[in-house]
């Protein structure tokens, strides 16, 4: 089960795909409240909370029958997978988190909120965040142009009011309970470059955890996003959710 980063959507993996499943991976993939053709519902000020999502993954597990599944999460999905993990021992066999933290109060929030100097924050805007606001914010070094133009379109149709909601939700998030209570075996991937969740984040994350399984991989030049900083890191990246999930399926 693969959950995206906040705005990312199902595209973001989608260089991946034929990677995991040329490793013999049968992958789920989703996309969350607020992301896509999902629900949009209205929230309060804590927004769409990792704990609200994780509620909606184990009901849509229950409908189509998932029992057990390894769980991979990329930053914001990486903060839900850690509710997941920690709410259900019985329903996640390993648990991924990449590019992770145990809470989110940093540049990114700031930018959301209060823009840049070339565009305002997100209050600014009622139905739908500017070109210019979507293209910076999912800025990719991906050399293929229907990827970068994939990521961006995904967020464009993103109403003005889910965007606020997702980012409430990260910015309340707090793993520190969560964290300690994961009982799968746990695998970082860090992007080295990560300028969202830095070295000092991972150690905070480590610390959480606990003297658990747990597995640290440190992926030298890639970015938050580093699994698609390029096709190559995709193919990287898939070698690494590889060797992670069969470390502990022996």
């Amino acid at each position: 089960l693969l959950l995206h980063g906040i705005t990312d959507g199902c595209v973001s993996w989608t260089q991946m795909i034929p990677e995991l499943t040329g490793r013999g991976y049968h992958l789920y993939i989703i996309e969350y409240r607020g992301n896509g053709m999902t629900d949009k519902p209205e929230a309060d000020e804590c927004g769409y909370t990792a704990e609200m999502i994780a509620e909606d993954i184990i009901n849509w597990m229950d409908k189509t029958g998932i029992k057990q599944i390894h769980l991979v999460g990329h930053s914001y999905g990486s903060m839900i997978s850690q509710v997941l993990a920690a709410r259900y021992p019985e329903r996640f066999l390993t648990c991924i988190l990449m590019d992770t933290g145990v809470e989110c109060k940093g540049d990114l929030i700031a930018l959301a909120k209060e823009g840049d100097g070339k565009f305002l924050g997100m209050d600014a805007y009622e139905e739908y965040l500017p070109e210019d606001f979507c293209e910076e914010w999912m800025a990719t070094s991906n050399e293929d142009p229907d990827f970068r133009e994939s990521v961006a379109a995904h967020l464009k149709q993103m109403p003005a009011a889910a965007f606020r909601n997702l980012i409430h939700g990260l910015e309340h998030y707090d793993g520190n309970s969560w964290l300690s209570m994961i009982k799968a075996p746990v695998s970082i991937v860090w992007g080295a470059e990560d300028d969202v969740f830095t070295a000092s984040d991972q150690e905070d994350v480590k610390q959480a955890l606990g003297s658990g399984n747990i597995d640290w991989v440190e992926v030298p030049g890639a970015s938050h996003n580093g699994f698609w900083d390029s096709k190559a890191r995709a193919g990287e990246y898939s070698a690494i959710i590889d060797r992670c999930i069969k470390r502990n399926d022996l």
